[in-house]
């Protein structure tokens, strides 16, 4: 799965530079779509942890940028993956592990 974006001044933390949270959140974003490609249909995953390491900053002179999501395996009861987020030159400025569990899943409505 990819999610691209561009990074706005609201998304910056008070050095200019994209906000660890806000990177987190486009990791597990990413990661957890990955992984419900391949979730049974009356399931959904959830995540259960997720390490972010960070490698360069992103700022709003980085362009567009690209977080990709990509599954490292699926059992019965957990899913892996990885995300890895790019800038415009296609620069690797971060990398993130999740473990998503599988949870039954029953609309409310």
């Amino acid at each position: 799965v990819v999610f691209g974006f561009r990074p706005q001044e609201y998304m910056l933390n008070g050095i200019g530079v994209l906000h660890g949270g806000v990177a987190a959140a486009i990791f597990d974003t990413a990661v957890g779509c990955a992984c419900l490609t391949v979730v049974p249909h009356e399931k959904v995953a959830v995540t259960m942890d997720l390490h972010v390491r960070y490698f360069k900053p992103l700022t709003m002179k980085s362009g567009s940028s690209r977080c990709e999501g990509t599954i490292i395996h699926a059992g019965r009861a957990t899913v892996s993956a990885e995300g890895r987020l790019f800038d415009a030159a296609g620069r690797l400025c971060g990398h993130a592990t999740s473990t998503l569990a599988l949870v039954d899943f029953t609309p409310t409505r």
